[in-house]
Order: C-alpha cells, then sequence, then structure tokens
C-alpha cells in the first residue's frame, strides 16, 4: 500500500510507466509489421535491412525535427497522448494495408536497382509514418521535465523504462502472441495498450504547464553527438555480428533471435537506468569524464564477447541442457534458459556500457537555458541514425568483404574512435586499447556445421540433420565450392582433416535422406 500511494503521488514513476508500457507496444508492432512486410516484400538479408533501416529511420527523423515542428507553447503531456492514439491508428492501418499491396508489388518488383527501389518504397509507406510518431514521444517529454540535473536523471530513466518495454514486447509477441494467436490478436493488444497510455497521458496533463523562451543554439560538447553517433553504429553493428554468430550454434528460429534481443534490450535498460541514477546522485561528476570511461571500456567489453562465442559458450549448460551430450529430447524450457546465460555472460557487459552511455551523454550536451526537447531529439537522433548506418554497413559490407572477425576489429576501431574524440589529455590511456582492435579473436571454426541439434545424429530425421549442419543444404543445389567456402569442423580436439570428412560424410547422408523423403512423399 505504502508503494502504491507513492507511485500515484511521483508524477516521475507514472510518466515511466507510461513508457514501459509504450515501449512494449511499439516492439509488438515491430514485430507485426517485420512480419507482414517479409511477405510482401520478402525475407532476404536485403529486404530485413531495408525494413530495420526504415524503421529506425523514421525514430531518427522524429525525435530530430520535433522542437522544429512542435511549438513549445503545447502541453507536453497532451502531446504525448495524441502520439500514443496516432501510433494505434497506424498500427490498425498497417494490419489491413500491407497484406493489399502486396499484389501490386508484386506487379512490378523486379530484381536490381528497380527491385531495391520499390522495397525501400514500401517499407517508408508503412513504416515511417507510425516511427516517426515513436521518435518524438521522447523529446515531448523532456520538453516537460526540464534542463536540470534531475530532469535529465528522469529522461535517463524513462530512457530505461521504455528499453524494459521493449524487451517485454519482444518476449510477449515471439513467445506467446504470435506462437498462439496471430497477428490480429498482437495487433489488438498493442491497440489497447496504446490507447490506455494515451487516455493516462491525458488526465495527467492537468497540471498547469508555462513555456520558457530559450536560446536556439546549443551551448553543449557537440562532440558528444557524434560520440553517441559512433555508440550507436558499434551497438547495432555488433548486434548484427553477435546475433549471426550465435544463431548458427542455438539454431536460427524465431526463439533464438527473441532471446538475443531480449537480453541485448535489457542490458541496454540496465545501463541507462544505472547512468541516470548516477546522474541524479552525483551530480558534480563530469558527464564528458564519465563517457570517455564508457567508451573506453566498450573496447575490451566487445572483445569480451567475441572471445566468449568462441570459448566460452560451449562449456556454458547450468541447466544440464550441453549441445554435445547424446541426450536426444531436451527440456525446451531448460534448454532456453541454458540459452539465457550464454546470451547474458556475451552480451551484457557490452549492452550495460552502451545503454549508460546515452543519459551521461544527455548530461554532457544539457544546458539549462536552451530547450530540452532538443538537445534529446538531437542526441537521439544520433544516437539512431549510427545504429541505422551500423546495422546496414554491417550486413551489407563488412560481413560479404572481411567477415566476422574483423568486422569485430571495425566495432572496435567505431568505439576506440568515439573515445579518442572526446579523451583530450588523456589520450595517451586510450591509445593502448588499439591492441584490441589489431588482434580481434578468432571466430570459432567449431560453430561451423555445428547447430544445436548435432547431437541427434542418431535420429534420423531430415528436418534435424539439416538444422545440425545449418543453413548449407536449405537448397538442393549445394555445390563443392559453396561447401568449400565454409569451415566444416565439429567441437571436438579431433584433427582438421577428420572433422572435415565427418562434415562431409553427414552432408552426403542429409541429402540422400532428403531424396528418400521427397520420394516417398510423392508416393
Amino acid at each position: 500500500m505504502r508503494f502504491v500511494f507513492h507511485f500515484m503521488k511521483n508524477r516521475r514513476l507514472q510518466i515511466g510507466l507510461l513508457f514501459l508500457l509504450s515501449g512494449c507496444a511499439a516492439l509488438v508492432y515491430e514485430v507485426v509489421w517485420f512480419q507482414l512486410l517479409k511477405l510482401t516484400i520478402g525475407s532476404s538479408a536485403l529486404s530485413i535491412g531495408i525494413t530495420v533501416a526504415t524503421f529506425m529511420g523514421g525514430m531518427c527523423l522524429g525525435s530530430y525535427f520535433f522542437h522544429r515542428v512542435v511549438p513549445d507553447r503545447w502541453h507536453p503531456l497532451l502531446l504525448y497522448a495524441v502520439l500514443e492514439f496516432g501510433i494505434a491508428l497506424f498500427g490498425v492501418i498497417n494490419l489491413f494495408a500491407i497484406p493489399k499491396i502486396a499484389e501490386v508489388y508484386f506487379s512490378f518488383a523486379g530484381y536490381g536497382a528497380g527491385g531495391i527501389a520499390a522495397r525501400s518504397l514500401i517499407a517508408s509507406l508503412f513504416l515511417l509514418p507510425p516511427t516517426i510518431l515513436m521518435g518524438a514521444t521522447l523529446p515531448a517529454i523532456a520538453r516537460w521535465i526540464g534542463s536540470d540535473n534531475r530532469g535529465i536523471a528522469s529522461l535517463g530513466l524513462f530512457y530505461s523504462m521504455n528499453i524494459f518495454g521493449a524487451v517485454c514486447g519482444t518476449l510477449l509477441a515471439g513467445f506467446w502472441l504470435l506462437r498462439l494467436f496471430d497477428t490480429y490478436v498482437a495487433t489488438a493488444f498493442a491497440l489497447l495498450v496504446n490507447i490506455a497510455v494515451a487516455v493516462i497521458a491525458w488526465r495527467l496533463a492537468h497540471g498547469g504547464y508555462k513555456p520558457r523562451s530559450r536560446p536556439e543554439q546549443l551551448t553543449g560538447h557537440r562532440i558528444v553527438y557524434w560520440v553517441l553517433a559512433l555508440s550507436g553504429f558499434s551497438a547495432l553493428g555488433a548486434q548484427v555480428l553477435w546475433t549471426r554468430s550465435m544463431a548458427v550454434y542455438f539454431g536460427a528460429t524465431v526463439y533464438t533471435f527473441s532471446i538475443i534481443l531480449a537480453v541485448f534490450l535489457t542490458g541496454l535498460g540496465i545501463g541507462s537506468g544505472l547512468g541516470a541514477r548516477i546522474i541524479d546522485k552525483r551530480p558534480k561528476l563530469s558527464a564528458v569524464r564519465l563517457l570517455l570511461i564508457l567508451q573506453a571500456l566498450l573496447i575490451p567489453a566487445i572483445w569480451w564477447s567475441g572471445f566468449s562465442i568462441s570459448a566460452l559458450i560451449y562449456e556454458v549448460f547450468l541447466f544440464g541442457t550441453d549441445p554435445s551430450s547424446a541426450v536426444l529430447e531436451p527440456n525446451w524450457l531448460a534448454k532456453s534458459a541454458d540459452d539465457v546465460m550464454r546470451v547474458l555472460i556475451t552480451v551484457l557487459p557490452a549492452t550495460i556500457l552502451w545503454g549508460a552511455s546515452f543519459p551521461i551523454g544527455l548530461a554532457a550536451v544539457s544546458d539549462r537555458s536552451s530547450d530540452p526537447s532538443r538537445y534529446a531529439g538531437h542526441l537521439y537522433a544520433a544516437n539512431t541514425l549510427g545504429a541505422v548506418f551500423g546495422a546496414i554497413i554491417v550486413t551489407a559490407i563488412i560481413i560479404p568483404t572481411i567477415g566476422t572477425q574483423w568486422g569485430q576489429s571495425v566495432i572496435m576501431a567505431a568505439a576506440l574512435t568515439s573515445a579518442l574524440l572526446i579523451a583530450g589529455r588523456s589520450t595517451a590511456m586510450v591509445v593502448p586499447l588499439l591492441v584490441f582492435v589489431v588482434f580481434p579473436q578468432p571466430v570459432n571454426d567449431n560453430m561451423q556445421l555445428w547447430g544445436r541439434l548435432h547431437a541427434y545424429w542418431d535420429v534420423w530425421d531430415v528436418q534435424r540433420l539439416e538444422e545440425g549442419i545449418n543453413a548449407l543444404l536449405q537448397r538442393l543445389a549445394v555445390s563443392k565450392t559453396a561447401l568449400r567456402s565454409r569451415t566444416c569442423t565439429l567441437p571436438a580436439r579431433s584433427s582438421h582433416r577428420m572433422t572435415r570428412l565427418i562434415c562431409w560424410c553427414s552432408a552426403s547422408l542429409a541429402i540422400c535422406l532428403r531424396f528418400c523423403n521427397v520420394n516417398r512423399n510423392r508416393h
């Protein structure tokens, strides 16, 4: 009862709850829209990259242009309520409009530049309007809370709550709504959440609001915007690399992606909450110095993630689901719990540092004489824009050209650059971290053609054998060159020649079983 009474009196906690619910609804929408667009413009890496870039690009536009479009005389909480109503409206429109556009897309879509342009146009048409509204929610509330240290700490708290809501939305959509129901039920759930948030925000707006005249020029450390952009670049780029590496081991399923994304967002939420706490309780600490420490620590943290994926991930089976054991049917819940522990060990240190960078960066650029929606929106836009470029560049350029191992070096180089930008006289302390960039953790060849279900060789199931040797046998036209381009070893201490022989035998056996299964179905 005491907590309930405190919650009813504390406006910060009430707004934080709104951001929690809003983040949950936003991720449910995202999963639903990705599912609908996947059936329309395809599920290739290029299509997924376009969809992700459009989603995050819309949030970047909304946060950047909010203060330019919306006058500060309007009540921020009323604006927040209108934004939530608008998101709910576009959620319903997309649910029915995206399937209808498929016929039009199939009539003129093709390959090459024309196909890319068509996919980008469709993704932009449906994703930009709601995501622009999503991106405008944080600067809208920033205008209401003020520019002092407590206001900055409140923004960090709201950002953290929004991320935790995103975690809940990811798990709800991946493990419940779309697993047991369909896109209509998932959209209805998110719609009800948006309407509830809008109504509560509307009721909270009864208090007075007096806009203050503020200068148009930003007086904070402008270099911090570049630091947060590089932080977003390294965060999303690393997520792409880690998801690609761990999905080989866990299995390329929706549950694997949901677990990795949920743990990644949890780390961001923990970090932003800790950063907001530091700003609130230690206002005299230099925000720029703290941001330098965070960016410097990111370099060994990213290296640790690569080391964990290569060397430690095989050793974590706290709930008894060792993938190399002979157990044919491990418990699904225990298997998922072990996967969560593996991802936590791998991802959590770096994500906490990335999450703490945003509220610390807010404190570094804040100025009591400036409009908080301006610098909060610009910083959020810079971070999101860096994330967009990180996802696109890593997916389309880095992985195909230099691979995962040196892709880690690029991510660590981005973190090192962000640290050097604000190092100043401490440059000599940051430069030695270059050794992590030059010597990245090698990719463990044992993960190739392995997968979780390698343990099921005794069960002659084509689907399991194919998942065990991963994506190379998804098509029957597997050429010898394609197989040679992948490292085919198993996680054991045997010789390189023996592991290649085992992989070639397993691949041939899986193809034979596939043909036998196809012929049996025809008869």
